[in-house]
Order: structure tokens, then C-alpha cells, then sequence
């Protein structure tokens, strides 16, 4: 019994929306509606059209971001890492040197 009043109670009002949305007096007429609609995405871009495009304008921003980071971040290692190859070479010649003295104070034969 509960189930055929909420069918019902919902069939009334889906009839009763269309009055409901049209005017005092007036029928909505459903034919200029749909040309209205049809030439209206030409003449102006859509909400939708409107919210993909700063989606899209965010969304590139970010990439960018995040490539700018990424080349940074890159950037710097290589700094890191040529210098550390510097201060490996420096102690490297700096050990070769001090061998070098040892081996000329060594008597020699």
C-alpha cells in the first residue's frame, strides 16, 4: 500500500511540473526551448564550456609548475653532484701528493 502512494505521489508530481515552471495563464511551448538551446552554445560558451576551460588554464598553470620544480630540483643535484665529484678529485690529488712525498723520502737504493 506504502509503495503504490509513493508511485503514485511521484507520477502527480512529474505531471504537475510543467505547470508548476510555466507561467500564470501559459503552457510552455517546447518547440522554441529547443531552438533557443540549439543556438545558444553557438552564440556563447556554455557554464560547462566555461568551467572546462579554467580547469584546463589550472591544470596547465600546475604543469608547468611542476615542470619549473623538476627542472630546479634537477639543477640543483647536478650541483650537488659536480661538486662533490670536486671535493673527491681535490682529496684524491691531495692523497696522490702526500703518497708522492712519501715515496721521495724513502731511501733510495
Amino acid at each position: 500500500m506504502r509503495t503504490i502512494h509513493s508511485v503514485l505521489g511521484a507520477a502527480m508530481l512529474l505531471l504537475a511540473t510543467p505547470c508548476l515552471a510555466a507561467a500564470p495563464g501559459k503552457t510552455p511551448d517546447p518547440a522554441p526551448a529547443a531552438t533557443a538551446s540549439s543556438t545558444a552554445p553557438a552564440a556563447a560558451p556554455s557554464a560547462r564550456d566555461q568551467l572546462k576551460a579554467s580547469f584546463k588554464d589550472q591544470w596547465d598553470k600546475l604543469r608547468l609548475a611542476q615542470k619549473d620544480q623538476r627542472d630546479k630540483l634537477k639543477a640543483d643535484q647536478k650541483d650537488q653532484r659536480d661538486k662533490l665529484k670536486a671535493e673527491q678529485k681535490q682529496a684524491r690529488d691531495k692523497l696522490k701528493a702526500g703518497q708522492r712525498e712519501q715515496w721521495q723520502k724513502l731511501p733510495q737504493e
